[in-house]
């Protein structure tokens, strides 16, 4: 029973992990902004780095609420008493393999912006429920691949 609830926190831990501000950028002294992952992901977009967008994208939004999903499939078939597919199973292994590049790829970006020479950066609140939607979700994985 842990295991749904783990992946429910997980969704709204992400959810709130994509929309609050991640960090503050403070350039020049004088102009200061909070940036969220999404938001960092929309700007991206907007000043035409394609494909920095898409990976950020993929590796910060698609991919571990993808995950969430697998992992509610997988505990749902278990549940019913039916085993785990082949398949799934390979999923959620190949899952497991990747699941730190979400964080790989934040780290990045707030790396990159705190190159910048006249910019200041600090994290924001989105990093403890990102974060934590990391954690449950391997907790959740680890609960549904050991009952199943």
């Amino acid at each position: 029973m842990l295991a749904p609830l783990a992946l429910a926190a997980a969704a709204g831990s992400l959810a709130a992990g994509l929309t609050l501000p991640i960090m503050h950028v403070r350039s020049l002294v004088i102009f200061e902004r909070s940036v969220s992952i999404l938001g960092g992901i929309r700007a991206l977009l907007d000043s035409g780095d394609i494909l920095l967008a898409a990976i950020l994208f993929a590796f910060s939004a698609a991919f571990p609420a993808a995950k969430i999903f697998l992992l509610l499939v997988a505990w749902v078939r278990s549940r019913r008493g039916r085993p785990l597919p082949a398949r799934l199973l390979a999923l959620l292994r190949s899952a497991g393999r990747w699941s730190m590049l979400d964080v790989f790829v934040l780290a990045l970006v707030i790396f990159a912006v705190k190159a910048q020479p006249l910019a200041e950066v600090e994290t924001a609140s989105a990093l403890l429920p990102f974060t934590l939607a990391i954690l449950l979700t391997a907790f959740a994985a680890h609960r549904i691949q050991r009952a199943g």
